[in-house]
């Protein structure tokens, strides 16, 4: 069993916004919504937010689609929010080192999102598309101060390795599997495509990997934390 992101928890200063963006024009199921937080089935993972007015938090998340429907992808999130240009004026994305077609879209909070098709994975599917059929939380960005650091952490604790298909950079490193990515940039360092630099704030990550629970927290320095029932 590969890397699987199971739970994602982040921060919102806009709970109404948050729970028009992700429920109404994405159509993701609600799970659980209360006065100050919610939470978002979306394939085999779940998003959590909770309410924080005092800062203006934003994210770059990832959602895989089935490997065949990244044109039926694009038409259908094109009719409810606007795609941001990659380069050259181009909306789609093909990463051939990753095997991959990804576009970029803003929720909200102007937190970075993304549709990806990952081609080497058996996801193929026949029906429309549509909410339901996001498959999971396929990336994470987790800016951190010491890139080389937070990767070997992951490694040598939890066995989280260096994704195979890299890269692996000074300022920037992938780490885990196709299936679920921690994607740990510098602090400062911009994300594609618009290049907003990346900034720490609050994330709680709960993975499977390879079978076995794994909770990580990211704010200004990485904890980690067992087992899995601490409050959010």
């Amino acid at each position: 069993m590969a890397m699987k992101i199971k739970s994602v928890y982040l921060e919102t200063n806009d709970i109404a916004g948050t729970v028009a963006f992700y429920g109404g024009r994405l159509g993701l199921p609600i799970v659980d919504l209360m006065a100050k937080s919610v939470t978002f089935q979306v394939g085999w993972s779940q998003l959590h937010f909770r309410v924080n007015t005092q800062t203006q938090p934003f994210y770059h998340l990832a959602f895989l689609i089935p490997s065949n429907q990244m044109q039926e992808a694009f038409a259908w999130l094109s009719k409810r929010t606007g795609v941001l240009p990659f380069t050259d004026g181009r909306k789609i994305a093909h990463f051939e080192n990753w095997n991959a077609h990804a576009f970029y879209f803003l929720d909200n909070h102007g937190t970075i999102l993304e549709f990806i098709a990952r081609h080497e994975l058996n996801n193929v599917s026949y029906k429309s598309f549509n909410s339901s059929s996001i498959l999971s939380i396929n990336e994470v960005g987790v800016p951190v101060d010491s890139v080389s650091e937070a990767g070997e952490f992951l490694l040598a604790n939890y066995a989280i390795p260096y994704f195979a298909e890299g890269p692996r950079m000074p300022d920037f490193v992938v780490m885990g599997e196709s299936e679920g990515l921690l994607i740990v940039p510098r602090a400062g360092r911009g994300w594609w495509p618009t290049m907003r630099p990346a900034e720490k704030h609050p994330i709680r990550i709960q993975l499977e990997h390879h079978g076995k629970p794994i909770e990580l927290r990211f704010h200004e320095e990485i904890q980690v934390k067992r087992p899995l029932a601490v409050a959010w």
